[in-house]
């Protein structure tokens, strides 16, 4: 097996992950609906597309892991059996990245669903109930989802940088 399958398998492991999220987030859509107008709770449209969003994603990641891991980590040799040190390396860096992403996203979810419930005024326009730190904590999801993608697309470079430094 080369990396290309490897990182085949841990996006198999992220599509199980976000399957898992996103059967929570319909749970919590459900139980969000069973509250009267009155309350705070999100838009049912907004509640639908947060749980079955992920869910389809994960069914496309599951069913065609190797295509999108060819598509992130093109393999340069597909008959060789063994993995070299630069090609295990790139693997790992492309697991600490689905990793912070697969974080990055439920920071985002939630961040959207907190705008979606409590920011909004009487009238549907946005207040000010943000404070200071919600505000930091949403541009620390963002730096984080960034990094993610960084790591992802640039796994590679990162590797043979990480091969370099150590040397």
């Amino acid at each position: 097996m080369n990396s290309t399958y490897y990182f085949g398998v841990m996006v198999r492991l992220f599509a199980i992950a976000l399957f898992i999220y996103g059967i929570g987030r319909l749970e919590l859509a459900a139980t969000f609906q069973g509250y009267g107008e009155d309350s705070y709770s999100p838009s049912f449209f907004f509640s639908l597309s947060s749980s079955i969003i992920p869910i389809l994603i994960s069914i496309v990641l599951w069913f065609f892991p190797l295509t999108v891991a060819r598509k992130i980590l093109p393999s340069t040799d597909e008959t060789k059996s063994d993995v070299s040190p630069h090609s295990l390396l790139t693997v790992i860096v492309l697991g600490i990245g689905i990793y912070m992403l697969y974080f990055a996203i439920l920071d985002g979810v939630f961040w959207l669903m907190f705008a979606n419930v409590f920011v909004k005024d009487e009238l549907g326009g946005i207040s000010k109930a943000l404070s200071n730190e919600d505000k930091s904590n949403i541009v620390v999801t963002v730096i984080e989802f960034v990094l993610a993608l960084v790591l992802i697309a640039r796994a590679k470079t990162i590797a043979s940088a990480m091969i370099r430094f150590s040397r």
